[in-house]
């Protein structure tokens, strides 16, 4: 019996047929197999004994040879013809042709189909890609000097699925750091392999781009400890071999395409327009691959290399929201860090107010911020049916609401969003998914409230931490502010809050910036917010000059100040929260003795945090209607307060 393959042109394509060629010979173990590939493909069945003959086929050849070439063919009076690639011809090769199902699925799975007449479904996927190399192939490790080490494929055919080299180069970095006695063995095709050199950053980095043949590269694949690539030939090697895979997705579709390996997982972004499956990107920026950050890719890299379980992303499109203040939102940052490393692939857009955006900036974890303007745009019933449009056009999957709102509760049900978790409060039974509010009980951290809800779609805490980013040209402000004002070393002290049953005495602190100016050798700063102008006049009034004051910076401006401070000292606040999650040490004075406003909800949670607080016996705290003329907080003395800062000061060694 003769039998031809027609195959594919492409090698990553090719691979994924391989199990093809094992399929039909294990049904027709005595056949002849004659395969057609293209010529970059051939290599792929060179070493393959089952095969009569590899028949080459450009494309790009003139007419006269491909009238011979199918001459050749049909003079081989072939017996079954397994078409993969769907061509008219091969109806005048011969009478029975197979030809692969259109249908869903990895890619090899499609090209199985093909063999559907003779094997069941359940039994083609047993059918996966193999590389079959000769004994003298295994002589190129060799040229591995290392142990242990990762296989990097940092090209790709297309532009658009190529990862940026800089976050290659950062991967790099990162691994040598971890792993220090590792090698990282670089590959890629010959034509690839001075754009590879960018990334011999030393020499337990080396280069094989085109130094192998696919056989020799699966050898090396095979013996490494994990392989991180783009979507690329090097992927389907991998499958072929069944070692470890981390590939870097973005046009393409993973679906059809990603690893096959045990241990492997598709790193991408599910954008709006993701997997576009196109040539060139719509936008020119490749937003898709740039999302998926370097430490991001190492993360998973380390779970791969222990063993770890890797996570499934279940939800494509993910809204979360929080529409309410800075410290809220800050307290909430750990939540958003664990839904992004437990969906990795999701799509995460956040829903903040449009005055606390600036928190979320920059923020890794995060694809989109939506800004909430209830004061403009999105104000009234038409603002709010705009909004309710809007969301219902980006198509999430799910809602995870932590702060509860009638507005929030609505616009989530309206926009069509299958999936609604939040709490039982305000409006709550729009929810699909709810927990029972008892944040009035101040039982515990905000932090541990919000993974409350986190536990429903199974993501626990685990070690994540608040996250805050300062964005270059803050920094630079900041850097000039320190140069032009000689703050080597200064403390702010916020004497500012949102409600008066927060704020400790303004001429307290103003004492406690007397006494610090008086004993250390440190500039003191304070950061005012807006209708704080009476302060300013009464610390200028007092102090004479003696300290610096910023009133009214913008938020991102605020928080890098903050954080180049060695000390921050505060009522319980939003510039408090921003403090605690760049990790200063801090002191912040906490007042109200009732449990849902008390420190053990909203208080800081670093190590380097004081609290300051009294308990003056009130049964019931009434907040900013206190009748007791706010003595929680008039009792703590500015000697306490100093004298827990020269304490802590001393601890820190500033």
């Amino acid at each position: 019996m003769k039998i031809l393959i027609i195959g594919v042109s492409n090698i990553g394509d090719c691979i994924l047929t391989t199990g093809v060629v094992e399929a039909i010979y294990q049904k027709f173990p005595s056949a002849e197999i004659d395969v057609v590939v293209g010529q970059r493909a051939k290599e792929v069945f060179a070493c393959d004994d089952r095969i009569n003959q590899i028949i080459v086929y450009d494309k790009k050849a003139r007419f006269s040879e491909k009238i011979k070439i199918f001459k050749d063919l049909r003079g081989k009076n072939y017996d079954l013809i397994f078409d993969l690639r769907n061509t008219f011809i091969s109806w005048f090769l011969s009478k029975k042709v197979y030809r692969p199902q259109n249908i869903k699925g990895h890619s090899w799975l499609k090209h199985n189909s093909v063999l559907r007449k003779f094997y069941s479904y359940d039994e083609l996927k047993n059918f996966k890609p193999r590389i079959v190399f000769s004994q003298n192939d295994f002589g190129i490790l060799k040229t591995v000097s290392f142990s242990d080490y990762i296989v990097l494929s940092p090209t790709a055919r297309s532009w658009t699925k190529t990862w940026p080299p800089e976050y290659f180069l950062k991967l790099i970095y990162l691994i040598r750091k971890e792993y220090s006695d590792w090698g990282i063995i670089i590959v890629g095709e010959e034509s690839e392999y001075h754009y590879c050199s960018q990334f011999v950053i030393d020499e337990y980095v080396k280069n094989l781009s085109g130094r192998t043949t696919i056989a020799q590269l699966a050898i090396i694949v095979k013996n490494s400890r994990a392989v991180i690539t783009n979507d690329s030939a090097v992927l389907h090697v991998a499958s072929a071999c069944n070692q470890p895979t981390l590939a870097i997705f973005g046009p393409s579709d993973e679906a059809k395409y990603g690893p096959l390996s045990d241990n492997s997982i598709a790193l991408r972004r599910h954008f709006p327009c993701a997997p576009c499956e196109k040539a060139q990107c719509r936008f020119g920026d490749k937003r898709c691959l740039k999302a998926v950050l370097p430490e991001f890719v190492f993360y998973y890299l380390k779970k791969i290399l222990n063993g770890e379980q890797l996570p499934e992303s279940r939800f494509k499109r993910v809204l979360l929201t929080r529409c309410d203040k800075i410290g809220d939102l800050l307290l909430t940052t750990p939540a958003i860090s664990a839904v992004r490393y437990s969906w990795p692939n999701s799509y995460i857009s956040f829903m903040c107010t449009k005055y606390t955006q600036d928190i979320l900036t920059g923020n890794p974890d995060i694809d989109e911020i939506i800004p909430l303007d209830k004061g403009g745009q999105h104000k009234g019933l038409i603002g709010f049916l705009k909004l309710v449009w809007g969301i219902r056009q980006k198509r999430f999957n799910i809602m995870i609401n932590f702060h509860p709102t009638n507005r929030i509760h609505l616009l989530g049900f309206f926009a069509g969003i299958p999936v609604r978790i939040g709490y039982d409060w305000k409006m709550g039974f729009w929810n699909n998914v709810v927990v029972k509010h008892k944040k009035q009980m101040g039982e515990k951290s905000e932090i541990e409230y919000n993974f409350d809800l986190l536990k429903l779609v199974g993501i626990s805490g685990g070690r994540f931490f608040q996250k805050i980013v300062v964005l270059p040209d803050d920094d630079l402000w900041v850097e000039n502010e320190i140069r032009e004002k000689g703050l080597n070393k200064f403390i702010i002290i916020h004497p500012g809050a949102s409600c008066l049953s927060k704020m400790w005495p303004l001429e307290n602190f103003i004492q406690l910036a007397e006494k610090i100016i008086s004993n250390f050798d440190i500039k003191v700063v304070f950061v005012l917010g807006p209708g704080e102008e009476y302060m300013e006049r009464k610390i200028n009034q007092i102090l004479d000059g003696n300290v610096i004051i910023y009133r009214n910076l913008k938020l991102k401006k605020l928080i890098a100040l903050i954080s180049r401070c060695s000390f921050f000292i505060s009522n319980d606040s939003g510039p408090m929260h921003i403090a605690d999650a760049v990790g200063k040490p801090l002191i912040v004075i906490f007042g109200r003795n009732q449990p849902g406003l008390s420190f053990r909800r909203w208080g800081p949670v670093n190590k380097s945090a004081t609290v300051l607080w009294k308990d003056v016996g009130c049964k019931v705290c009434f907040a900013h209607n206190c009748n007791k003329g706010f003595l929680c907080l008039q009792v703590i003395t500015v000697d306490e307060v100093f004298d827990a800062f020269c304490k802590k000061l001393e601890e820190i060694k500033v």
